[in-house]
């Protein structure tokens, strides 16, 4: 399982859709789900849409709540990446600790959006 909070069209723009449509067809047959949640826009929207296609469940939240970036956790890691035109960056952080309680926010966050 992967806790995600993104920017759709940020990772679009920077890696391309080709990358990213590899990417989830590869964590798809592997059998990885993703939990996210992106602020509403065109390019949210689409993700969406595609969700059961790729083992997926978006939330959306109002865009004025957007975010550039991206912060992934998994197993016992944390990705923080930037989709900066100028200087893309991610870094990966492996500690227990804070990935637990990053995946504890993203729960509150997720629960909370889910009851509306």
């Amino acid at each position: 399982m992967i806790w995600d909070f993104t920017a759709p069209s940020a990772g679009y723009n920077t890696v391309g859709r080709e990358f990213l449509e590899y990417f989830m067809k590869k964590r798809t047959k592997m059998g990885i789900w993703v939990s996210q949640i992106a602020a509403r826009n065109a390019w949210s929207e689409l993700v969406q849409s595609e969700d059961e296609k790729y083992l997926r469940k978006t939330y959306l939240i109002p865009k004025e709540f957007g975010i550039d970036t991206e912060l992934a956790i998994y197993d016992n890691k944390v990705l923080m990446a930037s989709f900066s035109a100028e200087r893309p960056l991610a870094v990966i952080v492996e500690d227990k600790g804070i990935a637990e309680s990053l995946k504890t926010i993203f729960r509150y966050v997720e629960t909370t959006i889910a009851k509306g």
